[in-house]
């Protein structure tokens, strides 16, 4: 991956030749209090068949692409102006915005599967972390899929299968473990 011009690139994940990740891009010199400085912007990517392209941001200076399904939608998170954060869907060369939970000000994707099931996490209006999907412009927080008193915190979903397993981060009666919850 050649990356966006800056100094550094990482991939994310890799799917039917679709690669997408962040890549730092060079931003304009500008002068601050007498000294000139660079500043380096990170930017979502997707590169297929050796063409690599800058997906933007949703009008901050940081974008990650996280997950590609073998379609080529992408998912991922983007920085707001205000510096908060939301999850995106990168689809037919526009990326939007998926809902954040009520009362939060941060979400980010990670995965994606080829039904369009979207997972990652998102805060709460406490500021706690949850585990979330988005389905079809909504988003769901799988907390509430689970039994009542079941033990379980999930606060972060990583990734969903095409059978619909989500695996994530999350707490068992407060000890922080990995989780896979059945979908079906």
């Amino acid at each position: 991956v050649s990356g966006l011009g800056g100094s550094d690139t990482f991939v994310e994940q890799e799917n039917n030749g679709y690669v997408v990740g962040g890549s730092y891009v060079p931003t304009p010199i500008e002068e601050v209090e007498g000294e000139v400085a660079s500043d380096l912007a990170l930017h979502a990517f997707v590169q297929k068949d050796g063409v690599i392209k800058d997906l933007g941001t949703l009008g901050g200076n940081y974008s990650s692409a996280s997950g590609v399904n073998s379609s080529g939608v992408i998912v991922g998170g983007s920085h707001l102006e205000d510096a908060s954060s939301r999850a995106f869907k990168y689809e037919n060369n526009a990326m939007s915005a998926l809902a954040n939970l009520s009362g939060g000000n941060h979400s980010w994707a990670y995965g994606i599967n080829d039904s369009g099931f979207i997972v990652g996490e998102a805060k709460n209006a406490n500021g706690a972390f949850k585990a979330v999907m988005w389905s079809n412009g909504n988003v769901v927080e799988l907390n509430s899929l689970l039994p009542e008193n079941s033990g379980w915190d999930l606060t972060s979903a990583k990734t969903i299968s095409s059978t619909g397993q989500v695996s994530g981060v999350g707490r068992y009666n407060g000890t922080k473990t990995y989780f896979q919850l059945n979908l079906n």
